[in-house]
């Protein structure tokens, strides 16, 4: 008996579920790459005679596999899984969707470019607005509450654009910390919160002027870090072998009630364990980008 599933090409780490639903005679195949990097490689299927399709779970999507080989009782395809992506791989007599999986070579057609008016719409300590002739890491800001900042960030920029007729065109932000949710012309394109940081624009790209906006919410360890930097700490830790600083006891003003329980001075920020430090190097923040329109070719 030859192996259920061979995965060809690739070094990185892919989990796998198969699964039978012998009434439908349909497989299900789960694959996940759960490395850092993207993954391309040959899946060969254990199945024979069926109609593959690429199901994505993180989109809702359906799409018909249209490049692969059938032969002696191996189903060839070619996949490309980014850094923490996941597909099923499904395998039926009947088709449940009549879109087609492209599964082309994505050419840079424009980039999007400043100035970008970026609005610090929600988190604790809000800047005011800033903006940006180029896309930078908000980290690198020479103002502290910038470069400190965890919360929601919204940037927005007008962009010309003439799309040509029969052509696929996708957003892609490049470098983005940590979650990120795109509107073109007021549409909604969703939400991702890893690479890659890509938005199917097929249809609403307008020709002329463009309107994007992209809220990006980072992480908090930098506004932990700032809090260490620039306030001093009166609270009691004591070290937890591996796990970092665990808090000693609750601050009195931690046990009071009502309008009492506010922390003093500056803080911005509480915790019960201390995995920050102010020595420890900023994580990148906000979108760094570049941001482009790719063509699918």
């Amino acid at each position: 008996m030859q192996p259920d599933l061979i995965l060809a090409g690739t070094d990185n780490k892919i989990l796998w579920r198969h699964h039978q639903l012998p009434d439908d005679n349909t497989e299900f195949y789960f694959l996940a790459n759960v490395s850092a990097e993207a993954s391309k490689f040959n899946a060969q299927f254990r199945v024979t005679g069926k109609k593959p399709e690429l199901w994505d779970p993180l989109l809702g999507t359906r799409k018909l596999i249209s490049d692969y080989t059938d032969e002696n009782g191996i189903t060839t395809i070619p996949l490309t899984l980014e850094q923490i992506q996941s597909y099923f791989v499904v395998f039926s007599n009947k088709e449940t969707t009549n879109e087609l999986f492209n599964n082309g070579v994505l050419t840079p057609v424009q980039q999007v470019v400043g100035p970008w008016e970026v609005d610090f719409i929600k988190g604790v300590k809000r800047p005011n607005a800033i903006k940006l002739a180029e896309l930078q890491d908000l980290k690198d800001s020479q103002v502290s509450d910038v470069k400190y900042f965890s919360g929601t960030a919204k940037y927005q920029v007008d962009f010309n654009f003439n799309p040509q007729s029969n052509t696929d065109y996708i957003l892609d932000l490049g470098n983005v910390h940590q979650f990120a949710r795109v509107k073109l012309n007021g549409i909604d394109l969703g939400l991702r919160m890893w690479s890659p940081f890509q938005y199917d624009l097929k249809g609403q790209l307008q020709k002329g002027s463009n309107s994007l906006v992209v809220e990006v919410t980072n992480l908090w360890p930098n506004r932990l870090i700032g809090d260490e930097r620039e306030f001093a700490d009166t609270a009691q830790w004591k070290v937890n072998g591996y796990q970092g600083l665990q808090l000693v006891d609750l601050p009195n003003w931690l046990k009071e009630q009502g309008a009492e329980a506010q922390q003093p001075g500056q803080r911005n920020t509480f915790s019960t364990w201390k995995h920050w430090q102010k020595d420890d190097a900023l994580v990148p923040s906000g979108l760094i980008g570049p941001v482009k329109i790719l063509k699918l070719n």
